[in-house]
């Protein structure tokens, strides 16, 4: 896994406790993600055992002359594996990648970004969320987040998913109810006869769309009984060019146990591996324009312009967009950090191959341990699906054979 150009191996250790560690054994910088987590828990690099526990620090050196060698040689702090703080909430995985002395104090100070509604008591028996989804999308964490809370693409790219292209599209009267703010980012709401999933909504939704710095896009809506959608979408930026972006919808039922209404499919009650296997049938739809777009806006002399003159955007439907690129410029204007291989690394060039570019299994499949299971267990099952295809194909050119025969004789 990459986050900010840092490569990281994410484990659980002998504690059921989620670690992070940089991906590199000190000993020979072999990857420590091609290595496995023992039975004492801790990990061990595969290509020679020296192993690590969850603090990082060396537990073994089968390589030394004796035990007093090998104590001698893992009290080294060059012996211990790179680690970084983590801590598991809300059903995901944060972590600082920070090793600096004061990272774990930094962390627990700052904390995540979290979905409040998923802590509050009183909801706990009308709440009900859904799996969260992960994925690397082939464009940058700015040109997720311009999506996310561009409100006016969604009937548009989404078309047959949520909404229709033709018939959809109107004006998005945005009202922003907080200013620009480093910590807090901003927020937007409109009034909406449509439920999120684009069906007619009897007395109206109100639709609050908050940007949580630097990582959180959060989309609520409200019916008039009080039903609520959460869409909670994050974003890490991994390497130059890429996301990945960690999303779920929480659904909050409205008084009378109504329930609300969620994205098309994306709200029945299905097994996960079958979300996560439809989920890129959403992404896909607009991934081809995000892609391009951040090549395109990078190029010449657009390269150092602000969004402000590179975009025309003469409707109140960009609004957002345009707090967003104002809040980047203002507060981040040297953009996302990347470090190690990725320091001074260029934006890739444009993939023009529909393959790589929609590359699933890549960029979810072979890390979700959900979809992996189910991806093998069809790959066992694909044998006695063409045993029994061969099988009626037989049955039928008997029975062809069989009615020509009769035919014949008749």
């Amino acid at each position: 896994m990459i986050v900010l150009g840092k490569e990281l191996v994410v484990w659980r250790d002998g504690t059921n406790t989620w670690r992070a560690f940089q991906d590199m054994c000190p000993h020979r910088l072999a990857p420590l993600s091609e290595g496995r987590v023992e039975k004492d828990g801790s990990l061990l690099c595969a290509y020679h055992a020296w192993r690590f526990d969850g603090s990082g620090a060396c537990k073994a050196i089968p390589q030394a002359r004796d035990k007093e060698q090998e104590a001698l040689a893992m009290r080294a702090p060059r012996a211990c594996a790179k680690a970084y703080p983590t801590c598991e909430v809300q059903g995901l995985v944060w972590v600082w990648p920070d090793d600096s002395p004061n990272a774990l104090l930094e962390s627990m100070a700052e904390g995540p970004r979290l979905i409040d509604e998923m802590f509050d008591e009183s909801l706990k028996d009308r709440l009900a969320p859904k799996a969260w989804r992960s994925a690397e999308l082939p464009y940058g964490h700015d040109y997720f987040l311009e999506n996310v809370v561009d409100p006016s693409h969604v009937v548009v790219s989404h078309h047959n998913i949520v909404g229709n292209r033709y018939t959809d599209p109107s004006f998005i009267d945005l009202q922003q109810q907080k200013p620009l703010n480093r910590e807090e980012g901003f927020q937007f709401q409109n009034l909406r006869n449509k439920n999120i999933d684009g069906t007619p909504a009897k007395n109206g939704v109100t639709i609050t769309t908050d940007f949580k710095p630097p990582c959180l896009v959060r989309i609520s809506s409200v019916d008039d009984a009080g039903a609520q959608t959460i869409l909670a979408l994050y974003s890490t930026p991994s390497r130059p060019g890429y996301t990945r972006h960690v999303g779920a919808q929480i659904f909050v039922e409205g008084r009378n146990g109504k329930k609300s209404k969620g994205l098309g499919v994306f709200s029945l009650p299905l097994p996960i591996w079958l979300l996560h296997l439809m989920g890129p049938a959403f992404l896909h739809q607009d991934a081809v324009f995000l892609h391009w777009q951040e090549k395109i806006a990078a190029r010449g002399k657009m390269g150092s312009q602000r969004a402000v003159d590179k975009y025309f955007t003469p409707t109140s439907a960009d609004k957002m967009v345009l707090a967003l690129r104002q809040w980047l410029e203002r507060f981040s204007p040297a953009g996302v950090p990347f470090y190690g291989a990725y320091a001074n690394a260029p934006l890739p060039e444009v993939e023009r191959d529909p393959a790589k570019l929609f590359d699933t299994w890549n960029a979810h499949t072979k890390h979700c341990k959900i979809c992996k299971k189910a991806h093998d267990n069809m790959e066992k099952l694909q044998p006695v699906a063409w045993a029994i295809a061969a099988v009626a194909a037989m049955q039928a050119a008997i029975i062809g054979a069989s009615s020509a025969a009769a035919k014949a004789s008749a």
